[in-house]
């Protein structure tokens, strides 16, 4: 029964048995190191998205907001008549009255054009345009 713990203490001598436990214990611990490092990252990326989906989430809430206020106003009954005058609506008792605008056109004026005498020379048709007759 003694044979088989000599044998293994007989193939690995005594320091190498320690290095290999010390390779061991590194590399579970640099694949430790590892995991953890993904895991940080994948919680930096999941932290940015978060604070995303919270302002966008406000941006929503800030509308939904606006927009039941908007469905309150639109109910009111002032909002009704409102609406019923720009359609052409008259409530009982109120007087309607009509605008309306007709404008008279204006006569079309004849052109005049100056005359000029096509067989002037060039020079006096300057001394004209710009002296008179």
């Amino acid at each position: 029964m003694n044979a088989a713990p000599l044998a293994v203490s007989r193939v690995l001598p005594r320091g190498l048995r320690f290095r290999f436990a010390y390779l061991v214990i590194l590399a579970v611990a640099v694949l430790f190191a590892v995991s953890f490092g993904r895991k940080m990252w994948e919680n930096r990326q999941l932290r940015g998205e978060v604070v995303a989906e919270r302002a966008q989430t406000a941006a929503i809430v800030q509308s939904n907001q606006q927009l039941r206020r908007e469905i309150r106003d639109d109910r009111s009954l002032a909002f009704v008549y409102q609406q019923a005058r720009q359609w052409g609506y008259v409530k009982q008792g109120d007087r309607p009255v009509i605008i309306s605008f007709h404008y008279a056109q204006r006569r079309a004026r004849p052109i005049s054009t100056p005359v000029v005498r096509p067989h002037a020379a060039s020079w006096l048709q300057w001394w004209e345009a710009f002296f008179g007759h």
